[in-house]
């Protein structure tokens, strides 16, 4: 199972990368269709190792990497969406300017 789990993680890795770099010419939404599979993916790979209607197991080195890698995952994932959606650091600011004015008033 470790080495499905490390060729699923370096295989993602580099589209992933290849594809926020650039280095892969794709246009937006292939981004948002690999970071949905590689979530459902990873959320599947959580139920079905982490049920409550299983018998309780010992917590292994790879239920840890597991979970590592799924929390990575997601943070990354999260952080792309929301950098993707900004289109500008206008946008950013002008967000910064009116919590400032709402907290003054």
């Amino acid at each position: 199972m470790e080495k499905y789990i490390d060729a699923f993680n370096i295989i993602s890795l580099i589209i992933t990368l290849a594809l926020f770099i650039g280095w892969i010419q794709s246009p937006p939404e292939l981004f948002t269709q690999l970071s949905y599979v590689i979530k459902i993916i990873v959320g599947f790979v959580l139920v079905y190792k982490f049920n409550d209607f299983a018998k309780p197991k010992p917590f292994t080195a790879v239920d840890k990497k597991i979970c590592f890698l799924a929390g990575t995952y997601i943070l990354f994932f999260t952080m792309g969406d929301y950098i993707k959606n900004v289109k500008n650091v206008e946008d950013v600011v002008n967000v910064a300017d009116a919590v400032k004015l709402v907290r003054s008033a």
